[in-house]
C-alpha cells in the first residue's frame, strides 16, 4: 500500500502547482487580490472567506448602475480585465473564428418566445 499522501486543495496549492515554473507567485503581471478574511460559524462549522469584500453589499443596485460600484472593487476586476486582455491579446482571430463557426451551426428559426402549451409545457 502506498504512503498517504496530503495534498493541497487550496487556490494557492493549486495554482502553485499550475504555475511552477514562474514560481508561487503566479505569471508575472498576474493582478493579486487582497485578502480580507471573514469569519463565519455555520452549524458549528467554522468558514474562512477571503475574497469576500469582491462581492458588493449593494449588487442589485450595481446590477442598475455600474457606477455604484465600490471603487476598490472596480480597480482588482479592470486589472483582471486587463491582465486577461493582454494574456489573450494573440488570439483574438481564433476567438472570432470559432465565435463565428459556433453561431453559423446555431438554427436560426425562433420566430416568436416559447410559451407554456399545456399542463406539461
Amino acid at each position: 500500500m502506498p504512503d498517504a499522501k496530503t495534498v493541497d486543495l487550496t487556490y494557492a496549492g493549486w495554482m502553485g502547482a499550475r504555475f511552477s515554473s514562474q514560481g508561487p507567485e503566479g505569471p508575472p503581471g498576474e493582478p493579486r487580490a487582497e485578502q480580507h478574511v471573514l469569519a463565519r460559524t455555520f452549524h458549528g462549522v467554522s468558514l474562512n472567506d477571503e475574497f469576500d469584500w469582491l462581492k458588493a453589499a449593494n449588487w442589485r443596485e450595481v446590477m442598475r448602475d455600474p457606477l455604484k460600484l465600490d471603487s476598490a472593487i472596480r480597480a482588482y476586476l479592470q486589472a483582471e480585465n486587463d491582465y486577461c486582455e493582454s494574456a489573450l491579446g494573440e488570439t483574438v482571430a481564433l476567438q472570432q473564428m470559432l465565435f463565428a463557426e459556433m453561431k453559423a451551426r446555431i438554427k436560426e428559426d425562433d420566430s416568436t418566445v416559447p410559451e407554456p402549451d399545456g399542463p406539461y409545457a
